[in-house]
């Protein structure tokens, strides 16, 4: 049902768009060019690049092919020095000496084809909805990029600032491909005024129950992971031991289970819960607007963290990831250890946390080990972009929102975030939970008619950010 009354809504705001062109601008069909994008999407994720080993290459050669045929020009770059991990860069070069880069990337994270109730790299179709490893992150993305850059050129529109479309390899595993990229092709990214990418959705019924969100990710979360170490003595089990290592990590993560870290939310989520507020009956509305206010949080702790994406959203997170140790069922082990997953909110950092962890833990047969760590990273909410992404879902959407966001996933923003190049993850699909939970799970999907609004919107953003809607000089 929603997704007839959304097509019906692309194919009005067709009109609307067309009539704003310029004189000497075609009209788009968007019928053919959402037929169009459909295809170029399923011939892309039958393109196997599961991450490792990547494999990358042949994917880049694709929409190099496609890109070509339409007469724009699209090279393949080498950032990991591997032939087989190749990066497609292709540039519609604009008059004001300004670059806006449209980054996604080729490779995608494994799928075991025997759970899945279609081949996750066939391209099957069923009951208007698109199934395949890569639906949602993000093969769709870069078609939509794609088209973005097609259409222009099609039409003959110059836009203001350049638009460098980025499909890059390994992000899925050890960010080599973005790295590689700004460090060994640096003039790519003179003067680059904005990245879009990957990192925020639409969604339905998610964060406020009948209602549609899109969400403009500028801010995410950094990582610490962390190695847990308790020792004891080493013996037979038919002893039993006072320094016995699975107990003392058994309560050690005991301790840090029921720790819990304060709540200080960034702008990005204060801004987001404001957003929301408006739109919940009271107390909710009262505990959104101010849920930066120590009281708040006080009076309703247990509200603010039911939820655990919620909860995410609002402080630094720990997960217990794995525990190991033993070898022998009646040995009692000399050491036991045991991985954390934390996620950092902007102002904390891995070392204050692990400090903190050594505090709770207090015991001094279990060692900390900060194993690997990155800070948060954040680009101020552009205020532009969030006006452009409003004024065009509101037409495709009426009733959606609009807010910032910040992830607890990390994604190749950034690199140009630490860089001080602003980055924002913009992806105009509506997605619900079911969907959602399919991104690096079983049956990943996307329903044609959303993909197909998504790719309007995205023309319809980009055009106009990029200054390209009026033919602008």
């Amino acid at each position: 049902m929603r997704r007839i009354h959304l097509g019906h809504i692309v194919r009005a705001c067709a009109l609307l768009v067309v009539s704003a062109l310029p004189a000497h601008a075609a009209a788009i069909d968007w019928e053919q060019a959402g037929a169009e994008a459909v295809g170029w999407l399923r011939a892309y994720i039958r393109i196997n690049t599961t991450n490792p080993p990547g494999n990358e290459t042949p994917a880049a050669e694709l929409l190099r092919g496609w890109l070509s045929a339409e007469g724009i020009d699209a090279q393949l770059y080498d950032p990991m020095n591997d032939p087989q991990r190749q990066a497609l860069v292709a540039r519609l070069p604009g008059s004001s000496g300004r670059t806006i880069v449209l980054m996604s990337h080729s490779d995608v994270v494994p799928a075991i084809g025997e759970e899945w109730h279609h081949p996750p790299f066939a391209g099957e179709v069923a009951n208007g909805t698109l199934y395949g490893r890569g639906t949602l992150d993000t093969k769709e993305l870069g078609i939509m990029q794609l088209v973005t850059l097609v259409l222009l050129h099609r039409q003959g529109l110059t836009p203001r600032d350049d638009l460098l479309l980025l499909i890059e390899p390994d992000e899925e595993e050890t960010a080599y491909g973005v790295h590689g990229m700004l460090e060994k092709y640096p003039d790519l990214f003179r003067n680059v005024r904005m990245v879009l990418n990957e990192g925020a959705t639409g969604t339905r019924d998610v964060i406020a129950p009948g209602k549609v969100v899109f969400f403009v990710q500028s801010a995410e979360k950094g990582t610490a992971w962390m190695r847990l170490t308790a020792h004891g003595d080493a013996t037979h089990a038919s002893v039993p031991q006072p320094n016995n290592a699975v107990v003392t990590m058994v309560r050690a993560l005991e301790r840090i289970a029921a720790y819990e870290t304060p709540l200080r939310p960034p702008a990005s989520v204060v801004e987001l819960f404001r957003t929301l507020a408006a739109q919940q009956p009271f107390p909710n509305s009262l505990v959104m607007r101010h849920v930066d206010s120590p009281i708040v949080q006080r009076l309703f702790r247990s509200r603010l963290t039911a939820r655990p994406l919620i909860n995410a959203m609002l402080r630094t997170t720990i997960s217990l990831t794995g525990i190991h140790g033993g070898y022998k069922t009646n040995v009692i082990p000399s050491q036991v250890e045991a991985t954390l997953d934390c996620r950092v909110i902007v102002g904390d950092s891995g070392e204050v946390l692990k400090r903190e962890l050594d505090r709770v833990v207090n015991d001094p047969r279990v060692t900390i080990e900060l194993t690997q760590s990155t800070l948060a990273n954040e680009s101020p909410v552009d205020d532009t972009l969030m006006d452009i992404v409003r004024g065009v879902t509101a037409q495709h959407v009426p009733g959606s929102l609009v807010a910032p966001l910040m992830t607890s996933g990390v994604t190749d923003s950034a690199p140009f975030r630490r860089r001080n190049i602003p980055a924002f993850g913009f992806v105009p699909v509506v997605l619900n939970e079911a969907e959602l939970a399919t991104m690096h799970g079983i049956d990943e999907r996307i329903a044609l008619d959303d993909f197909r609004a998504g790719v309007q919107m995205y023309y319809e953003v980009v055009t106009q950010l990029a200054g390209a809607d009026s033919g602008a000089p």
